[in-house]
C-alpha cells in the first residue's frame, strides 16, 4: 500500500460554487483553516477547463504552504497542469490504474464508488468515496444506500476487496 496522506475532511464544490464572486477568498480560508485536515475537490462538470485550471493554480500553492490538498475531479489533465496535489474520479472517468500511470509521483488519486462491486474494481486507489449514503440533492431519485451498505463495505468479512487502510469516505445526504 502507498504512504500518502488522505485529509478526514473533503470539501466538493459544484459549477454553482465555484462561480460565487467570493468562492477564491472562502476557499483560501478553507485550506489555510484546516491545514492537512482538509482536501478541496474543485468539481465542476458544466465549468470550462480553462477556469477550473486557474482555480486550481490559484489554490494548489495555498493548499501546499498550509498542507492541505486540492484535489480535481475528473480532469487529469488540469490537476497535472496546475500542480495539485492529486485527482478524484467518477464512474465516468478513467480507471485509477490509467490515471495513476498520468498523474506525478506522490499525488493522490481518488474514486467515488456506489456499490461495493465498484469499490472492488477501485484497486490502486489511495481513498474511496461511497455513496450516497443517505437521499441528496446532488443525485435526484437516487435513493440513500444507508448505513448498512456502508457497514458491509467496511466489514473485515468483506472489507469491499479494498486493501486495509485504505479510507473510505461516506458522502451523499451526510
Amino acid at each position: 500500500m502507498r504512504s500518502v496522506h488522505v485529509p478526514p475532511l473533503h470539501v466538493l464544490t459544484d459549477d454553482e460554487v465555484l462561480a460565487r464572486d467570493d468562492f477564491d477568498s472562502l476557499a483560501r480560508e478553507l485550506l489555510e483553516g484546516l491545514g492537512s485536515a482538509a482536501a478541496l475537490h474543485i468539481r465542476g462538470p458544466r465549468t470550462p477547463g480553462r477556469r477550473l485550471y486557474e482555480l486550481a493554480t490559484a489554490l494548489t500553492s495555498v493548499a501546499a504552504a498550509a498542507g492541505s490538498a486540492v484535489l480535481v475531479n475528473d480532469r487529469v489533465d488540469v490537476a497535472m497542469a496546475a500542480g495539485a496535489q492529486g485527482i478524484h474520479l467518477g464512474q465516468r472517468s478513467l480507471p485509477v490504474a490509467d490515471a495513476r500511470g498520468l498523474v506525478a509521483d506522490g499525488r493522490l488519486v481518488g474514486v467515488s464508488t456506489h456499490s461495493l462491486s465498484e469499490a472492488q474494481e477501485a484497486q490502486g486507489a489511495d481513498y474511496v468515496f461511497f455513496g450516497n449514503v443517505f437521499s441528496t440533492d446532488s443525485h435526484p431519485g437516487r435513493e440513500g444506500q444507508g448505513v448498512e451498505a456502508l457497514r458491509e463495505l467496511l466489514a473485515p468479512s468483506t472489507g469491499g476487496g479494498l486493501p486495509a487502510g485504505v479510507p473510505v469516505v461516506a458522502i451523499g445526504g451526510v
